[in-house]
């Protein structure tokens, strides 16, 4: 009777705990704070003709460990970043030249992981008074996403920002080749619909959009295929 009364009282003790214990919610998304979306950042420390320091910051999250820093060189495409337990953080990078970052919110205790939003900066130099547009981001079709065929036509579809609010119009290229050819030039809006397509092809397609002052930017090749 005695070993039965501990192995009961063993057991209790097992679900009292199991009862008691407290799940850790999972982290919360970071709010951006600097730099400011879709501006100039031009408070950057200069450290060469080339370079200077950036300064980022961001909202404190729940339930969160640790932070890491994102940060994308639209030009080039290459991404940099760094892991901190504070909400604030710097990285050198390249003046008069556009970038995108966001921030990971990591679990105290665990691999939960949360994003924040992206936003885009363009890092801002000496004597730098006009601005390329941020290259165009694609919005329909996907990178590497499938298309049915359908009627034999397809819609293109992206989005562009600039600084300074002056974009003049939108060249589109588009071809089988990954060095497609000019489809339409000048375009005002950041749609083009009824463009021919062959059904099992793939398709390649980029956009460059050009502002009042004469600058560019290129938004690199997207891609998809037709069933």
């Amino acid at each position: 009777m005695k070993r039965i009364f501990s192995i009961a009282l063993a057991l209790s003790t097992l679900f009292s705990c199991k009862r008691t214990q407290v799940e850790i919610p999972p982290p919360t998304a970071a709010t951006l704070i600097v730099p400011a979306r879709n501006e100039a950042c031009s408070t950057g420390l200069i450290l060469t003709p080339s370079q200077s320091s950036v300064s980022f910051s961001w909202s404190a999250t729940d339930n969160t460990g640790a932070y890491e820093v994102n940060v994308k060189n639209l030009l080039t495409g290459k991404v940099i970043s760094k892991k901190t337990e504070s909400t604030s953080t710097s990285f050198a990078l390249d003046v008069n030249t556009p970038y995108s970052w966001f921030v990971v919110s990591y679990a105290v205790s665990d691999s939960r992981k949360i994003s924040s939003e992206t936003w885009k900066f363009y890092n801002s130099g000496p004597g730098i008074s006009s601005y390329a547009p941020f290259p165009a981001e694609v919005v329909f079709p996907i990178i590497g996403q499938d298309v049915g065929f359908g009627q034999g036509q397809v819609r293109l579809e992206w989005k562009g920002m600039d600084v300074d609010q002056d974009i003049a119009g939108y060249d589109v290229y588009f071809g089988t080749s990954n060095n497609p050819g000019l489809l339409s030039g000048n375009l005002q809006s950041m749609l083009l619909e009824n463009v021919k397509i062959s059904a099992n092809t793939t398709y390649y397609w980029k956009v460059v959009t050009k502002d009042k002052r004469g600058n560019t930017s290129d938004s690199g090749i997207f891609q998809f295929k037709v069933r």
